[in-house]
């Protein structure tokens, strides 16, 4: 039999995963809060923020959100290396041990709201069937559809009765980027 008390590695890596996702939701409203349009991007990099500069040309730039000391992988690094020789930015963002802390007293009620979105995913997939081993999650909450403007889901299943999930190639789970009315709206 099992036992239930959790050993402390497997406390320690679930504490790294809340720290990253809380990192990546500090970066992303970092961005957003400065006029950036954040767009999640597959491996090598988080998001793309993009924001017009004031001659209306389109600036972004590819994001790694990092935690504490944490490096790039080898698979980050070559992405940076690639978007350097094609003359575009990456900007590895860093969330230091101290900010987090801090955050996590002042906002308790923020963190124990994304602890519970975060290890409520694996359930929630799994009773949707989506559920791989292999997969990596890639949902961004709040989400409004970029199409319409009009729809949108702060909650879990609000993302999932509004706009749906959808699985890449390389076993990405992503939200559907346009709402349920619009995609309908748009097939022939």
């Amino acid at each position: 039999m099992m036992s239930l008390s959790k050993n402390k590695s497997s406390i320690r890596l679930e504490n790294n995963i809340l720290n990253g996702i809380i990192a990546e939701y500090l970066a992303i409203n970092d961005f957003t809060k400065n006029g950036f349009i954040v767009k999640r991007t597959g491996i090598g990099s988080d998001f793309i923020a993009s924001k017009r500069d004031s001659s209306r040309k389109m600036h972004e730039m590819y994001v790694e959100v990092k935690y504490n000391k944490s490096e790039l992988s080898q698979k980050q690094k070559q992405k940076k290396l690639t978007l350097r020789k094609k003359g575009k930015d990456y900007f590895v963002y860093r969330v230091t041990q101290k900010f987090l802390n801090n955050y996590k007293k002042d906002y308790p009620d923020k963190v124990e709201q994304i602890k519970k979105h975060s290890t409520s995913r694996g359930i929630i997939y799994q009773d949707t069937g989506i559920f791989h081993s292999s997969s990596k999650f890639k949902i961004i909450l709040p989400w409004i559809c970029p199409h319409c403007k009009m729809i949108d889901a702060h909650t879990m299943s609000e993302l999932l009765k509004n706009f749906g999930l959808r699985k890449m190639k390389n076993n990405t789970i992503r939200n559907q980027s346009w709402c349920r009315v619009c995609r309908c709206a748009s097939k022939p």
